[in-house]
């Protein structure tokens, strides 16, 4: 993921991720919304200002559940989200691509 954005000079300040398998049932593993909420604090940001990208349905979901934006990334791991989803703004075709709509939109 950093490699990806680099050409593009993109930085992460972090990147988040859920250590539990999924029987588990944790609040942090998608599609709960535990890991969005977590991100929002420490960005300091409230859902209407966060969007999150992501190549999986359960990305998709998690972003709904949070009640922020979502973007969908084809990286060949899952296909765009079916149905209707809150703030959901559709997909693109790579992680950099929606990393040069970000930078364009400011």
């Amino acid at each position: 993921m950093v490699d990806e954005l680099r050409p593009a000079q993109v930085g992460l300040a972090d990147v988040l991720y859920c250590p539990h398998p999924p029987e588990d049932g944790c609040f942090c593993r998608k599609p709960e919304p535990g890991l969005v909420h977590a991100a929002m604090r420490m960005g300091g940001v409230s859902a209407e200002q966060t969007l999150l990208i992501g190549d999986q349905e359960s990305d998709i979901a998690a972003a709904g559940a949070a009640g922020c934006w979502s973007l969908h990334v084809q990286s060949g791991r899952g296909s765009p989200p079916a149905g209707s989803w809150p703030r959901y703004l559709g997909s693109v075709a790579s992680l950099l691509v929606a990393a040069r709509i970000l930078i364009a939109s400011g």
